[in-house]
């Protein structure tokens, strides 16, 4: 619980569930928000809402990889005029981890 992963830099949930594997927040017009803002703090450890996905590269050792992170593959199946939020473990967050994962590529 220190370097990045010191709950003062924001990913870590004081309850029971953990860290927060994925941040995202913004502004879009399609949020009918207060300033339009929308959240999702993706994460939790605990069956049936673990959230923790791995992404996998073929690359070689040797090779000086960029990974690329597109929002427009995480945001695909979203409807931001109807779900702006997700704040909590729950079927909807493990949905967007399993979504997350298409949003990574090499460069």
């Amino acid at each position: 619980m220190d370097g990045d992963l010191d709950p003062t830099k924001g990913m870590y949930w004081a309850w029971q569930s953990g860290y927060i594997n994925i941040k995202i927040e913004g502004k879009s017009t399609s949020c009918k928000t207060r300033n339009n803002e929308f959240q999702f703090h993706i994460g939790g450890y605990r069956e049936p809402n673990y959230m923790m996905r791995k992404v996998e590269f073929n690359c070689n050792s040797n090779d000086n990889i960029t990974i690329a992170i597109d929002l427009k593959d995480f945001f695909s199946n979203i409807n931001l005029a109807q779900t702006n939020s997700v704040m909590i473990p729950c079927k909807l967050a493990t949905e967007l981890a399993n979504d997350s994962v298409k949003m990574f590529h090499l460069e």
